[in-house]
């Protein structure tokens, strides 16, 4: 086929702005190695030129987005299971154990074109818990940009490095035109293992896919792609053990991802899905919403769920100017630990945590005031910390805005713009709740059994609706 990985040179110039902005260059240095074709038809260049100029549209509003704070996606290591028998070891410059020196190599590449789909699967053959803490297990899968003259959609190159020669000797990988798939085996009585596997997929930088699907036993995944690779439906990602870091994910209508043991670190955007779900790990992501999907009639759904794990999300970063007017909802669960950030509220946002504090700011969004809207927040134990942002659009007033704040052992600290008016309670069953505020007016307090009180209030003329209440703990709220 015609070379695909040609580009002009305003989408070198693109690319060349996306590394600058990554402050890094592509992580294996010289691309020169890969295959490149140097044949270009008047025919071939006028289609790329097109494509390019639209790729060129998408990317310069998706240019936010490599603003990220480095501080959260830095050390993977530390967000492991510490629970694991297995010792995962993925930072690049850690030393391995002596048995890692006598080591022998299986490399492989596999070229992949014309795809619509494509699906990577990594499993290890984990039969039984480890009881020995020396094995030494890495792997690692990276999404990189390839080369500017790749003709291949994606190039992969594979190697599996381990000191026991029945790995490599019973290593098995299948191959269609769409998928690749590794089996890798793990002696049961081989007690001083070192076994490192690393997959880097080069990703052809104006790529566009139908769906993708990573799956793995065990592996970090880092997805280190320009703005110009793109996903039309949906992107499935599945860590059992790993975390999944992504500068930035590419753009997708449904984005699905579970790190098991491990995080989920980075930059999404959001379209009509993105779920996030780890069971013990963090999520520190920041997530904006895709400019291109203006009035779109399906609601964007952000979803982010850990057992044990704290959270910290911007949704949408502080610098994201631009919200597309749509409906949005808003899900986001901890089982244990903390949840901080700032969250759009469109028609529903939920934050509930079993036991952890939060600490959020909520940015209201509406397209009109016909329709009403919900904030619910609720702990079994642990504080909140709610502070509600003036709206989006200041021509628009907070109106059908139902708000409840509970929390069974905790304080309460709520601050609600001066653009909200309404209708508001708190109570307790055993602490002091104040309400204050401009303009806000008590109508009526006392206490309640067994050590507890309530107070009603109003402001303005506004149909908002505010309720808060706790087991035990305090409750103090102003507005203005």
């Amino acid at each position: 086929m015609a070379a695909t990985g040609n580009q002009s040179s305003d989408e070198k110039a693109l690319l060349g702005g996306y590394y600058q902005a990554r402050d890094e260059k592509p992580l294996l240095g010289n691309h020169s190695e890969f295959p490149r074709q140097s044949k270009w038809t008047c025919q071939h260049g006028l289609a790329t030129l097109f494509k390019t100029a639209c790729l060129i549209a998408v990317a310069v509003l998706m240019i936010p987005l490599f603003v990220i704070r480095a501080h959260r996606h830095s050390d993977l290591h530390s967000y492991l299971s510490s629970n694991s028998n297995i010792k995962i070891h993925d930072e690049p410059g850690s030393d391995p154990p002596a048995q890692c020196f006598d080591n022998s190599t299986a490399s492989f590449h596999f070229d992949f074109y014309r795809l619509q789909n494509f699906t990577l699967a990594e499993v290890f053959n984990l039969d039984r818990p480890f009881s020995a803490s020396e094995r030494y297990l890495r792997s690692n899968i990276r999404l990189l940009p390839a080369s500017f003259f790749q003709a291949q959609d994606i190039l992969v190159k594979a190697s599996v490095t381990s000191n026991n020669l029945l790995v490599l000797e019973q290593l098995q990988h299948e191959v269609t035109d769409s998928s690749l798939a590794f089996t890798i085996p793990v002696p049961r009585n081989d007690e001083d293992l070192c076994l490192v596997v690393n997959l880097d997929l080069y990703v052809r930088t104006s790529l566009s896919l139908e769906n993708l699907n990573i799956f793995s036993t065990l592996a970090n995944v880092q997805i280190l792609l320009p703005p110009t690779v793109r996903i039309r439906n949906e992107a499935n990602i599945n860590i059992d053990v790993g975390a999944v870091t992504a500068l930035p994910f590419p753009s997708s209508q449904k984005t699905r991802i579970y790190a098991g043991a491990g995080a989920i670190l980075g930059a999404y955007t959001i379209n009509d899905l993105l779920m996030l779900n780890t069971t013990s790990g963090a999520i520190s992501v920041d997530v904006a919403p895709n400019p291109m999907n203006r009035d779109s009639a399906t609601p964007a759904e952000f979803f982010a769920k850990t057992t044990a794990g704290s959270m910290n999300i911007s949704y949408p970063p502080p610098q994201w100017t631009f919200i597309p007017k749509r409906t949005y909802e808003v899900t986001v669960v901890s089982g244990a630990g903390l949840i901080e950030g700032r969250f759009l509220h469109g028609r529903k946002t939920h934050l509930e945590s079993s036991a952890g504090n939060m600490v959020a700011s909520i940015l209201p969004f509406y397209m009109n005031t016909d329709n009403p809207s919900w904030l619910h927040t609720q702990s079994v134990a642990g504080d909140q910390k709610i502070t509600i942002l003036a709206p989006h659009y200041p021509k628009i007033p907070l109106a059908g805005f139902t708000s409840t704040h509970k929390t069974g052992i905790g304080r309460l600290e709520l601050q609600y713009p001066d653009e909200w008016e309404g209708s508001m309670r708190g109570e307790t069953a055993m602490g002091s709740v104040i309400m204050n505020g401009t303009d806000v007016e008590i109508i009526d307090q006392g206490t309640r059994w067994p050590a507890g009180h309530y107070v009603n209030a109003i402001r303005g003329d506004g149909d908002n609706r505010l309720t808060c209440s706790t087991g035990t703990g305090s409750i103090f709220a102003n507005v203005g």
